[in-house]
């Protein structure tokens, strides 16, 4: 087992595999409330970008990347070092279906070809999002000619332009080829549509799945960004409004996770983990944590409060079966599982670190599937 603090803390995080996510709403949830720890922090130099609004995590090339409403773009590599990518083609606040605009999210999509990837970049004040391809050694993006859609009821069209108070958030699900983005202000809504395999300008008519304003008790005033999480439900980074902390509570920042079909599952609040949270915009599930970022450029790390081992439970367990028994399977460490989950059975996992979901495990339709970072209860 590692023996400093930090890598222990990464044992700890929930252990599920990136690449895989549930085909059912209300399946799980991912326990927000169990990401108490400031792992470690750091900073983006302002040299290479500043005002970050947007943060996606490529799971193949293990990379980061940032966005700035400036009309900037950086990486952090795998050796974690910040390296600038320039944007060229942008207006600025104005609203060109030539140029990049206000930019305020990216979200990671996929692989296309040896070392370049797929990205889709969301322009708050047209309302568009733009699906562009970067590999891990290019150092300048130009604007991709018609790579963008509109989405009707929603978009502007030049040369009329929206506020800034349009498209924040961004989140892409690869295994249900689904995008997901936030309206910032005013309606707070959450959209979703199926990615269409020829992107040529055209306008879209999206689902609208979740409205942030209509939730009193949630009591929120913005929502800015996002991810999609390994159980498939979409984690937002939202700002509140109310008296709490040291600045008086005035968009402190909390984090929420909901189902695709827009039932609120878990939360957060970021303070006082983050003494001063009200500047965070950009946030993504990385190697098992949960990493926010914003305009001051520090990228901070959540890991998860370590479980107590049960001395009466195995410290890991192997569930593999076509179909799975139907039972509550549990262990100290870790579950790792393939197979199938056939309808009208019941199957609960709980452990403490990690629970792997390995490639053909599937819970088939009216099937009940629980998985728990709680133990060996």
């Amino acid at each position: 087992m590692p023996t400093t603090p930090v890598k222990f803390l990464f044992v700890l995080c929930i252990g599920f595999l990136a690449n895989y996510s549930y085909s059912q709403c209300n399946s799980t949830d991912n326990n927000l409330q169990e990401y108490t720890i400031l792992s470690h922090q750091e900073s983006v130099a302002t040299n290479i970008i500043d005002e970050i609004s947007g943060l996606t995590y490529n799971d193949a090339s293990e990379e980061l990347y940032v966005v700035s409403d400036d009309g900037k773009l950086a990486r952090r590599k795998t050796n974690g070092i910040w390296q600038a990518i320039s944007v060229n083609d942008w207006s600025g606040n104005n609203c060109k279906t030539n140029q990049f605009g206000d930019i305020e999210g990216i979200t990671y999509m996929g692989h296309v070809e040896a070392n370049t990837y797929r990205y889709a970049i969301a322009e708050e004040r047209e309302r568009h999002i733009t699906f562009v391809t970067l590999s891990t050694t290019q150092t300048s993006l130009s604007f991709p000619t018609n790579a963008y859609l509109k989405f009707s009821g929603i978009s502007f069209t030049e040369p009329f332009c929206g506020g800034n108070d349009g498209i924040e958030g961004l989140a892409y699900d690869a295994n249900l080829n689904t995008m997901y983005f936030s309206t910032e202000k005013n309606s707070q809504s959450i959209y979703s549509f199926i990615v269409p395999n020829n992107i040529n300008g055209q306008a879209i008519l999206p689902t609208q799945i979740i409205d942030l304003s209509d939730i009193s008790e949630l009591n929120t005033y913005a929502i800015h960004g996002m991810d999609i999480l390994p159980n498939g439900n979409i984690i937002t980074l939202v700002a509140k409004q109310g008296p709490t902390h040291v600045d008086s509570g005035l968009y402190d920042r909390m984090m929420i996770e909901f189902d695709p079909c827009g039932s609120i599952l878990s939360q957060k609040d970021l303070e006082p983990i983050i003494d001063d949270s009200s500047e965070l915009e950009g946030i993504a599930f990385v190697n098992q944590e949960i990493c926010v970022i914003g305009e001051y450029g520090v990228l901070y790390h959540l890991g998860i409060t370590p479980i107590a081992s049960n001395p009466d439970c195995e410290n890991s367990v192997i569930v593999n079966g076509n179909p799975i028994p139907a039972g509550f399977y549990k262990s100290n460490m870790s579950i790792t599982s393939s197979g199938l989950i056939a309808s009208s059975s019941s199957v609960e996992y709980s452990t403490g670190y990690n629970i792997d979901l390995n490639s053909g495990f599937e819970v088939m339709p009216n099937a009940e599937f629980h998985a728990h970072i709680s133990g060996c209860l």
